[in-house]
């Protein structure tokens, strides 16, 4: 069997927008499609100038002039398999012709489905409901015209993240999506790897986000370092963290409950737990131990806002007194951590946080021009509120090192390097265990 590779994102410096297609003389499938959020910017900005149509992403290059689109005819490809939920990995998963079957993990696309329901702008790029999906679950042995791929979850910074094992006659190629080790669910990665060496992998697409300046921090750290400030602090506490990133949340619940505080989400926060707790009722192999929404400890912010959905959807399935506003935020900031961000800061200056509120970056740092600026608005703002601001974090992604290891453990004959700034220095690290590729944008692999 003919099998050929093309890479069309997450390659040359690209972090994210990964497109990956493989075909043989007979059909193809791609891994992923995401959105590229540097390219992107260069041409679009909401709400000023939007792509109108598929031609308009075409022409910018945010997409690749392939025949898989919903207008296309003569589709050389059946599948798709994504990887998680993250925008970079499957924000443009709409604009695939509808005969193109998609599969996704349960908690992956919970996620997808919970946020396409609260959205207030559906778009023709955005919009899932009319995605050709199937769930799996991990280790499901999916056949296509291909061969045998199988899904294997991975530990990430959301739930419901795959890496793929497939097939394909006289070759095993494995994708490992975006992976770490060092998290709490480490071992997930773990069974990815052992799979792998099992299977005989010949070929293997890593990530490799983290290259320079990789810190090795745990979720464990992370916890510990939230209760310290959430325990000296004297005022508000205002936390900036991924939305999707339950172990991150349980981090902050944690640390919260012991330090005498509760936990204030936004709607969306909310409405996304709770999409995902009754998924989790639902199938009993998806595991994430979320405090409910319940918990006396976990209260819902009402910013009292008409035309949010996910509050309208919430004031109706929670009691009343789940719900705080500003005035209680103001009259007792010592006993709440407040979930906000920079697009809050409405919010924020409302509540006017008393002197010894602090503000907590819980995510990456900004990694591009644009979030460069809006982080430097961000500073200016608690400047003038005289609030100062710690940055806790663990990466959702692997270091060099584990990257390392994991290559070693495999032994593929051939590497192939995406999501990454630095594709020639990982390639250059990796080089003596593995014949490393960092892949050009649409040139052709032969496995």
């Amino acid at each position: 069997m003919n099998i050929r590779l093309y890479f069309y994102g997450g390659v040359e410096g690209q972090i994210g927008g990964n497109l990956i297609l493989l075909l043989t003389n007979n059909d193809g499938l791609i891994y992923d499609f995401g959105v590229n959020f540097k390219l992107r910017k260069m041409f679009f900005e909401y709400p000023y100038v939007t792509p109108r149509s598929l031609n308009d992403l075409i022409v910018t290059g945010n997409v690749p002039d392939l025949p898989i689109y919903t207008i296309s005819h003569n589709v050389p490809v059946s599948y798709a398999f994504i990887s998680h939920a993250h925008v970079d990995h499957c924000g443009y998963v709409p604009l695939l012709n509808k005969s193109i079957k998609v599969y996704m993990g349960y908690m992956a696309y919970t996620i997808v489905k919970s946020k396409n329901e609260i959205r207030l702008r559906k778009t023709f790029e955005n919009d899932f409901q009319n995605v050709n999906v199937e769930v799996f679950h991990s280790g499901r042995e999916i056949d296509t015209s291909l061969g045998t791929i199988i899904p294997v979850h991975v530990d990430h910074s959301i739930p419901g993240s795959y890496g793929f094992i497939s097939i394909l006659g006289k070759r095993t190629l494995a994708y490992t999506g975006d992976f770490r080790l060092h998290g709490t669910k480490g071992y997930l990665t773990k069974d990815f790897i052992e799979l792998a060496i099992r299977e005989g992998v010949t070929d293997l697409i890593i990530e490799a986000t983290n290259t320079v300046l990789s810190h090795i921090t745990s979720e464990k750290e992370v916890m510990e370092k939230l209760f310290q400030v959430f325990s000296e602090s004297k005022g508000l506490i205002i936390l900036d963290y991924s939305e999707s990133d339950v172990d991150r949340f349980k981090s902050i619940y944690k640390a919260a409950v012991k330090a005498g505080r509760k936990v204030v989400l936004s709607p969306r926060q909310a409405y996304l737990l709770y999409m995902m707790i009754k998924q989790e009722q639902e199938f009993s192999w998806t595991k994430l131990d979320l405090p409910s929404l319940d918990d006396k400890n976990i209260m819902v912010y009402n910013s009292c806002r008409s035309r949010n959905k996910a509050l309208k959807f919430l004031l109706k399935v929670l009691d009343q007194d789940r719900f705080v506003t500003k005035v209680e935020l103001i009259k007792e900031p010592e006993v709440y951590v407040f979930s906000a961000n920079f697009y809050n800061i409405e919010d924020i200056k409302s509540i006017d946080p008393p002197p010894g509120s602090v503000y907590i970056l819980s995510s990456s740092e900004p990694f591009d021009e644009e979030r460069e600026l809006r982080f430097e608005k961000l500073i200016n703002w608690l400047d003038v509120l005289g609030i100062p601001m710690y940055h806790i974090h663990a990466s959702g992604h692997a270091s060099p090192l584990e990257i390392r290891m994991v290559v070693e453990e495999i032994n593929p004959e051939k590497v192939y390097i995406v999501h990454s700034e630095n594709p020639m220095l990982m390639a250059k690290y990796l080089g003596n265990i593995a014949k490393c590729i960092a892949p050009i944008r649409g040139r052709e692999y032969i496995l």
